[in-house]
C-alpha cells in the first residue's frame, strides 16, 4: 500500500501547485502538510518496513530462546514505528481534508 500512498501524495501535492499557480494563492499549509505525509510515508516504507520485515524473517529462523527474545523485541519496536507513522499520515490526511472543506461552500 506504500505506492499507493506515494502516487496519491504526489498527485494531491501536484493538484496542490497547480492550483496555486493558476489562483496565485499559496496554500502553505496544504502543501506542508502534504510534504510532512509523503516523507512519512516514504521513510516508513523504505526505512522502517524493511527493517521490521528482516526482524520477522530472522525471528522465523532463530532458534536460541535469548535470539527469539531480541529479535521479538527489535520486530515489535520497529512495527509499533511503522503503526505510528502510519497513524500521523492519517492524522495529517483528516486535517488536510478539513482544511479543504473548510474552504468550500455549499
Amino acid at each position: 500500500y506504500y505506492p499507493l500512498g506515494y502516487l496519491s501524495g504526489l498527485v494531491s501535492l501536484a493538484m496542490v501547485i497547480t492550483s496555486a499557480v493558476r489562483n496565485h494563492n499559496w496554500p502553505v499549509m496544504k502543501g506542508l502538510i502534504l510534504v510532512l505525509m509523503l516523507a512519512f510515508t516514504v521513510f516508513t516504507s523504505l526505512v522502517i518496513h524493511p527493517r521490521a520485515r528482516a526482524y520477522k524473517d530472522e525471528l522465523a529462523g532463530a532458534t536460541e530462546q535469548s535470539e527469539i527474545a531480541q529479535l521479538k523485541t527489535e520486530f515489535d519496536r520497529s512495527h509499533k514505528t511503522a503503526v505510528v507513522n502510519n497513524v500521523i499520515v492519517l492524522v495529517l490526511g483528516l486535517v488536510l481534508l478539513f482544511l479543504t472543506a473548510r474552504g468550500l461552500t455549499i
